[in-house]
């Protein structure tokens, strides 16, 4: 019998000591391992998905905020910024290109961003399916979005958003934007980043969902506060800055050459309700299935009234033409001596740089995560002690085992060998379980993530590292033995018999 299956049948025949030996190794590693991919994920989606953007203008806060909202869309924003007041920076000899960012509403938790498609394009988007929008109201769906809600979000499909992102979603029912219903156009293939996490449009889109909200309107983030204004389908009411004048949009039905046929022959398209009711008297929470949850639903099959587009927005005053942020690409170098500085000269706006904020980002991300790292190397030298404790304690109910072994032919080297393939075994056995528990929990954590934040973490990618780590269990496993081996190496085989 060789050494390797002597060392199996003594370790079985211990479990108690050989199991905790294992529990202590397994959950050493997986604490380091866990750290190791999260870490190294981490990293990875805040490089991925920063893009090409130089510098983030937005409302006076936080710098750091301003870039997890407006480049990872992790965060609130910091506000609101008039979209003249940074037209200087667009317009500046040193800046390439600069993309607006409305954010403030969701579909399902899922933010819907108003862009220019030059962001897409930055991410190297591009379409599944469908086509790219053409005007406001439609809308570009991520691949991750559209795989959660693949009825809903059709080609053609309409759809609402609820007000709120992050923390100050509302509950259901409290506020969804059913007057300006978005149009699904295109469905984006997945990249990877942060674009499949989104719901895309036309910036301007914004303007026009929250132009019958009041001076309190344009996408303001204090959801809690908003003010309760319902307005009709059949109109926007626009309140200008005085507060005193309000003015009444009419919206245009814009029916097509086919509807007005069949109309022409009996069907009335928009009266026509499947249920018998006028459809803008329709009471939406009569339904079993109304298509409305928490932050925002779907009208696939509902016929409402399209929008006069180019008429809404000749209505929005100028004061209500906001964006969240600004993403800047600079020309050259000299934009990033310049433009930050210009920036933050007005008073209501700031410069941040995502590349500055990402690494503070990071090294507050690693300060902890190497913290637990020692947590999980204190953890492996308690193993180590473990492993030499059980193997050490053991020798004593042992020394006659291994005199009968001797006496039956087994050389001292023999000996030395069993005793260390003991070792050897107990931390592969805890490698293998750490690497179980490691990425099961990996995958609970990720759907937590993603569950809170839409950023999906591969629980099943294998580091390198973790090749490094079972290097480390086997050196702590031939260490922990290797005073037990050397004990069982000097038995005496005639003093021990004779007892």
């Amino acid at each position: 019998m060789n050494s390797l299956k002597l060392s199996w049948k003594n370790i079985k025949y211990r479990p108690w000591r050989s199991g905790l030996a294992v529990l202590l190794m397994a959950s050493g590693l997986s604490i380091v391992i866990v750290l190791i991919l999260t870490q190294g994920q981490i990293d990875e989606k805040f490089r991925n998905n920063l893009g090409d953007i130089d510098l983030v203008v937005g409302a006076k806060g936080s710098p750091l905020q301003l870039v997890l909202s407006s480049v990872y869309h992790i965060d609130n924003p910091t506000g609101n910024i008039h979209q003249d007041s940074c037209s200087f920076v667009s317009n500046h000899p040193f800046v390439a290109s600069s993309i607006p960012i409305c954010i403030g509403d969701n579909f399902n938790t899922y933010r819907i961003v108003g862009t220019s498609l030059d962001y897409i394009e930055m991410y190297g988007g591009k379409l599944a399916s469908g086509k790219y929008w053409e005007e406001p109201m439609q809308v570009v769906v991520g691949a991750n979005v559209f795989e959660k809600f693949p009825n809903k979000l059709k080609l053609g499909s309409r759809i609402t958003g609820g007000h709120g992102i992050g923390n100050d979603l509302l509950d259901e029912h409290d506020h969804a934007h059913e007057s300006s219903p978005y149009t699904v156009v295109g469905i984006l293939e997945p990249t990877g980043k942060v674009l499949d996490n989104l719901v895309l449009c036309d910036y301007r889109s914004s303007w026009i969902v929250h132009a019958g909200h009041g001076e309190e309107a344009s996408f303001d983030l204090k959801t809690k506060e908003e003010v309760e204004n319902k307005v009709e389908p059949d109109s926007l009411t626009i309140v200008q800055d005085t507060g005193e004048i309000t003015q009444n949009v009419q919206t245009v039905i814009e029916d097509s050459a086919e509807e007005n046929e069949l109309e022409d022959h009996g069907h009335d398209h928009h009266g026509h309700d499947h249920h018998g009711h006028d459809h803008h008297g329709h009471d939406h929470h009569g339904h079993d299935d109304h298509g409305h949850d928490h932050h925002g639903h779907d009208h696939h099959g509902h016929h409402e009234k399209p929008l006069n587009i180019d008429s809404v927005l000749t209505t929005i005053p100028e004061s209500k033409k906001e964006i969240t942020a600004l993403l800047v690409k600079y020309k050259n170098q000299r934009g990033q001596l310049f433009i930050p500085n210009a920036v933050n000269r007005n008073s209501s706006l700031i410069a941040a740089d995502p590349d500055i904020e990402r690494d503070r980002m990071l090294k507050l991300v690693d300060s902890g995560i190497q913290t637990a790292n020692l947590m999980g190397y204190f953890v492996l030298i308690i193993s180590a002690i473990s492993v030499f404790i059980a193997l050490y304690s053991s020798l004593k109910d042992r020394g006659y085992e291994i005199a009968l072994v001797r006496v039956q032919g087994a050389t001292r080297l023999k000996v030395f060998g069993m005793i260390l393939s003991e070792g050897l075994l107990l931390s592969l056995l805890g490698y293998i379980f750490a690497l179980l528990i490691s990425h099961v929990g990996m995958w609970v954590v990720s759907e937590i993530l993603e569950n809170n934040y839409h950023y999906a973490f591969n629980a099943w990618v294998f580091s390198r590292m973790e090749g490094y780590l079972l290097v480390v269990a086997v050196v702590i496993g031939l260490i922990s033995a290797l005073i037990p081996a050397l004990k069982a190496y000097g038995t005496d085989i005639s003093s021990t018999l004779s007892k």
